[in-house]
């Protein structure tokens, strides 16, 4: 399930960057989107060139207007507890806990994402997708 849910994650984050340059009209290499946390939850910002340009909300991020899948109701708490562990870790305030995503290749060429822990604008950590999301860290969402 996990390894499900990191390479769904990886598909999806790669995805909107894609959208996100093709709309911009700049290459996919200048984009980035940054996970964050604030007082109303998660927090998404597409960059280029590493500037904030614009904030997006799930459904954005997912690149749907319905989300037949649920991923919008899997993912943030996903990442929450993924920034508070990451915040605990290293100490860092909930304004400042961030994990920049940079849509990059692999050995073989295939469609990838570089993830790097900051601490505001100061680089802490590169990670990997199994360090960002553990199983320990699934919710799933509870049926009403």
């Amino acid at each position: 399930m996990i390894e499900f849910i990191q390479n769904e994650t990886k598909k999806i984050m790669y995805k909107c960057c894609e959208r996100y340059s093709q709309r911009a009209g700049v290459g996919i290499d200048d984009v980035q989107l940054v996970l964050g946390i604030n007082e109303e939850g998660n927090t998404y910002t597409m960059c280029e060139n590493y500037v904030p340009k614009e904030s997006y909300d799930i459904m954005q991020v997912l690149g749907v207007r319905i989300d037949f899948l649920g991923y919008r109701h899997i993912a943030p708490p996903f990442i929450i507890k993924s920034l508070l562990r990451f915040m605990e870790q290293y100490n860092i305030t909930s304004d400042r806990i961030k994990i920049l995503c940079v849509p990059t290749k692999d050995d073989k060429g295939k469609n990838d994402v570089a993830l790097f822990v900051y601490n505001g604008n100061d680089y802490v950590e590169t990670i990997t997708f199994s360090e960002l999301f553990r199983e320990e860290d699934i919710e799933m969402p509870k049926l009403e």
